[in-house]
């Protein structure tokens, strides 16, 4: 079964060569045993970011960034996370979570110890965009009793309306 899989459609054959960055004599006409190629098909028109939504607050309590639509799907192409905590500050966490085929998923994380300062930011992209369940929110979480902090939070995505029209 192997020794027929080949690879004959010509478009499909320009999708591996200009995806995966391949020179015109290294295309893989026949494919090994072990190797299968995956072609995102979506269009790339329903790639594009037409998402984009921040938030910050100095209360400990959690902020919703966003909440998915439930009539059409949503990818998550990146994120970011700033959160700055004085050294009077008890042990914090922040973190930005949302849900992912039914389980919450952290996207991001910080956590501080006490009578430490604390300031910092980073962000994730994911080239493989990450499909978020129906109706999830998105939110920004941290929690402190004493000292004072700031956090921040900023997601991006496109969502696709899989409906025919």
């Amino acid at each position: 079964m192997a020794e027929n899989n080949q690879v004959t459609n010509k478009d499909a054959i320009k999708a591996l060569i200009d995806s995966a960055n391949l020179p015109i004599i290294d295309i893989p006409i026949k494919l090994a045993q072990s190797i299968v190629p995956i072609i995102d098909i979506t269009p790339v028109a329903h790639r594009v970011v037409n998402i984009g939504r921040s938030t910050a607050t100095t209360s400990p309590s959690n902020s919703t960034i966003y909440t998915t639509p439930t009539d059409r799907d949503f990818y998550l192409t990146g994120a970011i996370l700033t959160a700055s905590y004085d050294a009077t500050a008890d042990n914090t966490f922040t973190h930005l979570q949302t849900y992912v085929n039914g389980y919450l998923f952290s996207i991001l994380e910080f956590r501080k110890i006490s009578l430490t300062a604390f300031s910092d930011n980073t962000t994730i992209s994911f080239p493989t965009p990450i499909k978020l369940d129906r109706g999830a929110t998105i939110v920004l979480s941290g929690s402190f009793n004493v000292g004072s902090g700031t956090k921040g939070a900023a997601i991006f995505g496109y969502i696709v309306d899989t409906q025919q029209k």
